[in-house]
């Protein structure tokens, strides 16, 4: 069987030519807003990782105190509570200073600042401001332990986020 195919010079007809213009437009914007919707997500995703660190360094920041009295306890041979200058409160905490008090909701406190030089988060006077505020709450339990709190929020696209991470600390070396 031959089959024979006649030879069409007349090339796209105009339907067919706005045709291919829709659905190429349409491929274009489709991944284009797909694009958007994964720097969207990435960005929440970056968000939520870092507050996530700076929860768990407010807890650390704290377990750090509680470690340093023993340290200096055993240095100086002078009795120090294990919680000393870890008082039932809010707080805001520095990764190296003391807790100063804060009261309130989360988002009323200090923004933290990225520092320049030590590439740290804190309430340095040198830095760059970012959208993450951090309260640390601890509370005396029964048994003798605190329980610390720490809590991170920030705004994102005109909502407020937040993560909090909590830890039981102990008198652990009696």
């Amino acid at each position: 069987m031959i089959l024979i195919f006649k030879k069409n010079n007349r090339g796209f007809t105009l339907l067919e030519a706005i045709l291919a213009v829709f659905v190429t437009a349409v491929g274009v914007l489709g991944a284009y807003g797909f694009s958007q919707q994964i720097l969207a997500y990435s960005s929440l995703s970056n968000s939520n990782f870092t507050a996530a660190y700076l929860a768990k360094e407010g807890i650390e920041i704290v377990r750090n105190i509680r470690d340093s009295n023993w340290v200096e306890e055993a240095a100086s041979g002078v009795d120090i509570a294990w919680d000393y200058s870890l008082d039932a409160g809010d707080y805001e905490v520095y990764y190296n200073a003391n807790l100063s008090s804060a009261s309130g909701n989360c988002l009323i406190l200090n923004n933290l600042k990225l520092e320049t030089v030590t590439g740290l988060f804190g309430y340095g006077a040198v830095g760059n401001q970012t959208k993450y505020k951090r309260k640390i709450t601890i509370e005396s339990l029964a048994d003798g332990s605190l329980r610390v709190s720490s809590e991170v929020c920030w705004q994102e696209k005109g909502q407020t986020k937040s993560i909090t991470a909590q830890d039981i600390l102990y008198e652990w070396w009696q």
